[in-house]
């Protein structure tokens, strides 16, 4: 969610630390009333909002409890309508505007485009949503270094083939600290309260993760790198997918560490939503493997350091960077798809107007289904009939974000917080972001600022998902401050604003056999004119592999539409595993 790799998480605990103040749980289920839990520094009747919309009408689709009929059926035939306008949708809109096919419809049910990289404003204040920043492409990632040199933040290509990166978009030092024991440090490793023990457990955990940055199969194909499509299909690297991140670390030896495994757990948490019990050992592994980064004590000195790059609104910079190229008559905003059928000579998607209730159906040559894909079975009954049931194993974890507008920055270990900022211990937060570094470039800014705070309810989904839900703005804010307090103490008192963001599907599950397994690899397959893109279907939930997906899925619709790819086209049968 956050798409961040430099920040760390403890297990979700929010339920102990409710219970340690006197609240109890209604049948272990949801979280009682806040009003009685607050310590004294917590703000009092918070200000602020949820920004989120109400998703009664898409539950209410989810659950059939909306007729669906074709409402007026435009007589004209559309080449392409992609559904959804997140990354995903928006990096197959412009890979078909490059091609020449500027008869398409981009349709989104919210109000703006970018999914979960848009951006709002609190105090004056850009933030993002979510999506919070990417990392320098590798060469290899010939579609990323297009686009990014497109935006202005890949200002060359040096003489080994290495993407130059614009200095304005790049992220300044200190990019991590984590707090433990009331102490900071900069590191997204406790190492203030390590023993003897934890620190060789973690220089073995570096030397393993190096070992797969660097291997390569008799191709010369990587075990692990952006995106998947281009690593290696080897036996040895594939059957990591079978287990957890769990599994691997006690096949290793190293799971006796406490602070190794709550490492590797604030990482994956912070990455995928998952920890290492929830996460294949090939997902896991990719966090660290897919660039030599972290490793400055093995790596040779010739090799590139990972460069990160980030905004003041976040993923948005990029969302509307893809997006410029549409015009408003290629758009259509607070349209749910509620229907796609495929007809003989074309397919047919009926829209809901969001708004005013209507429906109206649409008629396209080809279609591309980029949203997330828990409705897909009731948008598309076609798909059971035709025995397609892997869309089923789809799992998504639920977060929460928001923006908290304080009057001045906090303090952190005697200097003012780096970008990312992460709580050790019992927390259930995934601490915050400072907006003022992102701005400010590492500035010891003094004035008002955002704080970003993540949290992913990845515990128990079911359960925390209806919380997610149900809880209103009192409750999540309540929680919030806290977890903020427990980090700063005293900053209640500087809180003036929060705007929150509940995110009930946003990043899919990479369970074991979720990305080399059979389903995935069927997810892929088009159903008649319907191809099928987004994160759940790149099998990793980060831009690079949103961007590929939407990518791959405009080809072949450019095949289909018996137009010419292009000398800029991907060329999967290449590396074709993804």
């Amino acid at each position: 969610m956050k798409r961040r790799r430099f920040r760390g998480s403890p297990q979700v605990s929010r339920r102990r630390f409710i219970g340690t103040v006197g609240s109890s749980l209604a049948g272990g289920m949801l979280l009682g009333n806040l009003s009685g839990c607050r310590n004294t520094d917590t703000p009092v009747g918070l200000r602020g909002r949820v920004v989120t919309r109400d998703p009664s009408l898409c539950h209410r689709v989810r659950d059939g409890a909306v007729p669906v009929y074709t409402g007026e059926i435009a007589l004209e035939i559309i080449d392409v309508v992609i559904i959804g306008g997140g990354v995903s949708g928006l990096a197959a809109a412009r890979r078909l505007l490059r091609s020449g096919v500027t008869n398409l419809l981009l349709v989104d049910n919210e109000r703006e485009l970018g999914g979960q990289s848009r951006a709002g404003e609190l105090g004056g204040l850009p933030y993002p949503y979510a999506a919070h920043f990417v990392e320098a492409p590798h060469p290899r990632a010939a579609y990323l270094v297009a686009l990014y040199r497109e935006l202005g933040i890949v200002s060359a290509i040096d003489d080994r083939g290495w993407p130059v990166i614009n200095p304005d978009h790049q992220l300044d030092a200190p990019l991590i600290k984590t707090r433990a024991n009331g102490r900071w440090e900069t590191d997204s490793f406790p190492s203030q309260i390590a023993q003897s023990a934890d620190l060789a457990a973690l220089k073995r955990f570096y030397g393993e993760m190096f070992a797969w940055a660097n291997w390569r199969d008799e191709l010369d194909r990587p075990a692990f790198g952006t995106p998947v499509a281009l690593t290696s299909p080897d036996e040895t690297v594939r059957s990591l997918d079978r287990i957890s991140m769990a599994d691997y670390l006690r096949q290793q030896q190293l799971s006796g560490s406490p602070l190794l495994r709550w490492y590797v757990d604030s990482r994956l948490i912070n990455e995928y939503g998952t920890d290492s019990s929830q996460t294949s050992a090939w997902s896991g592994i990719h966090f660290w493997a897919a660039t030599p980064r972290g490793f400055d004590e093995l790596s040779p000195k010739e090799q590139r350091e990972t460069v990160v790059l980030s905004w003041p609104e976040g993923n948005a910079f990029l969302a509307r960077g893809m997006a410029r190229e549409l015009i408003p008559q290629q758009v259509a905003l607070e349209r749910l798809a509620v229907r796609v059928r495929n007809r003989p000579q074309w397919a047919e998607v009926t829209l809901l107007d969001t708004r005013t209730g209507g429906m109206r159906t649409v008629r396209a040559r080809q279609v591309i289904y980029a949203a997330q894909k828990n409705m897909i079975y009731r948008v598309m009954p076609e798909l059971a009939s035709a025995g397609r049931f892997e869309f089923r194993s789809c799992r998504y974890v639920p977060w929460i974000t928001a923006a908290v507008l304080v009057r001045r920055l906090p303090r952190a270990g005697g200097g003012p917080p780096a970008w990312d900022n992460i709580p050790y211990g019992r927390g259930w937060s995934l601490g915050y972001i400072s907006g003022a570094h992102v701005a400010k470039r590492g500035a010891d800014y003094r004035g008002p600022a955002i704080l970003s705070f993540y949290g992913a309810l990845y515990a128990n989904m079911t359960a925390e998902r209806r919380e997610l839900l149900q809880g209103g703005f009192e409750h999540w804010a309540g929680l919030i401050a806290a977890e903020l307090e427990r980090m700063h103490p005293g900053i209640g008192r500087d809180i003036e604003q929060m705007e929150l963001h509940k995110w009930a599907h946003p990043m899919i599950v990479p369970a074991p056999d979720h990305l080399w397994g059979t389903e995935r690899q069927q997810m892929k397959q088009p159903l008649g004119r319907v191809h099928f893109a987004n994160c759940d279907v790149g099998g990793l939930a980060v831009f690079e592999e949103a961007v590929y997906r939407g990518i791959a899925a405009a080809q072949e619709v450019i095949a289909a539409l018996a137009l010419p790819l292009g000398e800029d086209a991907l060329a999967p049968g290449e590396w074709s595993n993804g």
